[in-house]
């Protein structure tokens, strides 16, 4: 699905031409408008069509924190879904800055692979301390960029196109009511949504701690309010 093929496909179906330039702008910020409700229902749900994996990085001896930024630009933290460690195929687990700030007085004083990590102000931070160079990735959820009117891929998934036109088309009855009935636009537009929701059906709340589903429930009962053996001894396994 490209930004230019939707708003061909609008204009048609408005029985306008398609070299209308003024109609043509009219129609891309329709399609924007409806990209920007789908992005600020993902502060909701887990759209899963849009998990990407970051470029691989690389974290020195006794490195503690790593800054996202140079990794990619466009990562969200508040999306971040697990840290994969390459080097001893190991999932780290997620912990709450202030969780992780209040169980480790010293954050520098271990160091060993790295078993847990917070995020905070754009950096990783990791526990223990890497004692050898170790490889990462992160699977995190990008934000939808604004369509242009272009030949460039929308991020919204092509078997979502129906519900990304609907939305459209409800903006230009709205716009001209002898195209149509924009009450019954906008009821196939929810319709889409709710399909959306159902096939991407895991909530963002259940990502709070990221974290591999082969840890999610093992670590539910050690981070539940005690919390004794999160951050155990040196030497001592969990």
């Amino acid at each position: 699905m490209t930004g230019s093929g939707i708003l061909d496909f609008i204009i048609s179906h408005c029985d306008k031409n398609s070299d209308d330039t003024v109609y043509r702008a009219l129609a891309l910020k329709w399609l924007n408008l409806v990209l920007k409700d789908i992005q600020n229902k993902q502060e909701s749900y887990h759209w899963r069509f849009l998990e990407v994996r970051a470029t691989t990085f690389n974290t020195a001896a006794s490195d503690y924190d790593y800054a996202l930024a140079t990794i990619a630009s466009n990562i969200d933290t508040t999306k971040a879904i697990h840290v994969y460690e390459k080097t001893n195929d190991v999932t780290l687990t997620f912990v709450p800055y202030e969780r992780f700030k209040q169980l480790i007085a010293d954050e520098t004083a271990s160091s060993g692979d790295p078993r847990f990590f917070t995020i905070f102000a754009g950096m990783l931070l990791l526990w223990p301390t890497p004692d050898a160079i170790v490889a990462f990735y992160i699977d995190y959820v990008k934000l939808i960029t604004a369509a242009t009117d272009s030949l460039t891929s929308l991020d919204v998934s092509d078997k979502y196109e129906k519900t990304i036109i609907d939305g459209v088309l409800e903006y230009a009855y709205q716009f001209d009511p002898e195209l149509g009935s924009s009450a019954d636009q906008r009821t196939r537009y929810r319709e889409g949504v709710e399909q959306m929701i159902r096939e991407n059906s895991q909530m963002i709340a259940e990502n709070t701690m990221p974290m591999s589903h082969r840890d999610k429930y093992r670590m539910r009962d050690e981070v539940d309010g005690k919390n004794s053996i999160l951050f155990p001894l040196e030497g001592t396994s969990i």
